[in-house]
């Protein structure tokens, strides 16, 4: 054997490239589908005259970027437009080709108009698509005439949107969320259709209008907030004290100049969950309202805490159920993995009717007694 050939067995053997399989956002286009990707853009620049574009050339523009024409103002703002400063063709010729090369997924193309920067969304993120949409769109446009529901209506979609399609509670969206959510396609639909996808509550004027007259309804003093002592005429008196505080008392309810108060975004919130109580966000929500003491954990304590309240107000029609028969009929349906509590995740595994029965059991007047 040579020296050259001893010398070969003894290096290690080169490691193996492993092939790039995560790509957060999209697989990156070949080189002729960037191609194909800049000559449709070319062709809708090709449309408009001079080297200017403005602000309502966006909308075709955004189309021939594969998104929905309501991106024009988002869109227009990413390419570097302001009011006083207009967008030159080869600027944004610069920007698209930025972001075909970075954001290939038409999810996160649009998350990074919308955000700019981050690879999440905010609500406020999300504001000039969803006015653009209703300033746009044919069964939307009556909006325009009737200004005292638009920003209602907007604040309202907006909150929908987030509430259904965030898997957290924070004022983020990823964009895995956002792509499962299906928002691109719902809007391209009803872009090409001029029709509303019913299917997406939050675009649905009627329950809007159900909502927003529910919450104007409370708003005795017309200050656009809800007070502890409004919301405790919801369904007719619906919560118990303890129930209510509990409420009022969550994470998701803000404080408005010290006090726990419900704007309009936080009853679309409200209502959503009371409304259904089985979803999974709704059962975090009741989740927290039901472990009075913030231990991560339903017990016997807490639940006795909310009957007690409960009993006193029931009593005084008719006989209560005794507590510990109820805890016990809790325990038995819910069955959770350790007997001396319920955990959020055993509240998960549950029918939506047990959470249902849960919550009524302990937060709520029955009707007899309203």
């Amino acid at each position: 054997m040579t020296s050259s050939s001893a010398a070969e067995q003894d290096e290690p053997a080169a490691a193996p490239v492993i092939p790039l399989f995560y790509f957060p956002y999209g697989r990156p286009l070949t080189a002729i589908e960037a191609e194909m990707a800049c000559r449709e853009l070319r062709l809708a620049l090709n449309v408009i005259a001079g080297e200017v574009l403005a602000p309502d050339d966006f909308a075709a523009l955004a189309r021939a970027c594969s998104l929905p024409g309501y991106f024009k103002t988002a869109l227009f703002r990413a390419a570097g437009g302001e009011k006083d400063r207009p967008v030159t063709k080869e600027r944004f010729c610069n920007y698209y080709r930025h972001l075909v090369a970075n954001f290939p997924d038409e999810s996160s193309r649009a998350v990074h108009v919308l955000a700019r920067d981050r690879d999440y969304l905010t609500q406020e993120d999300l504001r000039p698509l969803f006015e653009d949409f209703f300033d746009m769109h044919p069964d939307m446009r009556f909006l325009l005439k009737t200004p005292q529901f638009r920003e209602p209506f907007i604040a309202t979609a907006l909150t929908k949107y987030f509430f259904s399609a965030s898997r957290s509670w924070k004022n983020m969206l990823s964009i895995r969320d956002f792509r499962e959510s299906h928002l691109l396609s719902s809007l391209r639909w009803m872009e090409e259709s001029s029709e509303l996808d019913q299917s997406v509550d939050a675009f649905n004027f009627g329950s809007f209008y159900m909502t927003y007259a529910m919450f104007e309804g409370l708003d005795r003093d017309r200050d656009g907030m809800l007070s502890p002592e409004e919301l405790r005429n919801f369904q007719g008196g619906a919560f118990t004290n303890r129930g209510l505080d509990r409420i009022l008392c969550s994470a998701v309810i803000k404080r408005y100049n010290g006090r726990q108060m419900m704007a309009l975004q936080d009853f679309v919130i409200f209502h959503a969950v009371e409304s259904n109580k089985g979803l999974p966000k709704s059962v975090e929500f009741w989740f927290h309202c039901l472990d009075f003491d913030g231990d991560g954990f339903i017990t016997v304590y807490d639940m006795q805490y909310l009957y007690e309240d409960k009993r006193r107000i029931v009593e005084v029609h008719f006989p209560c159920c005794d507590f510990v028969e109820v805890a016990h009929e809790i325990f038995e349906r819910v069955k959770p993995r350790k007997p001396e509590f319920i955990a959020l995740s055993d509240l998960k595994r549950c029918e939506p009717s047990v959470v249902c029965m849960i919550v009524n059991t302990f937060m709520l007047v029955p009707m007899t007694v309203r």
